[in-house]
């Protein structure tokens, strides 16, 4: 017996609603991932380590301010005592 027009389009539109499915659930599984790799599974994940590390920057970048500032105060200690000594 031969198949009609309807049953051939009932059958592809079934195997697109499998492969669609297939595509959705391996999306979902990939987001699940993700998901776990940032936010940690159990342990630091991706966002608490760059908290971190954005943490620890502001601490170096006051002390890197710190030792700047200090630099630059004696270079013009420096400029200010040769003015003197040439003047």
């Amino acid at each position: 017996m031969a198949k009609t027009t309807q049953q051939v389009e009932i059958s592809s539109d079934l195997e697109f609603e499998k492969e669609v499915l297939q595509r959705l659930t391996a999306i979902e599984v990939k987001l699940n991932q993700d998901y776990k790799a940032l936010h940690g599974n159990g342990k630091k994940g991706l966002l608490d380590r760059v908290n971190d590390l954005e943490n620890s920057m502001s601490a170096g970048g006051l002390l890197f301010r710190s030792i700047v500032s200090f630099v630059a105060w004696i270079i013009t200690l420096v400029v200010a005592i040769y003015a003197a000594i040439k003047n």
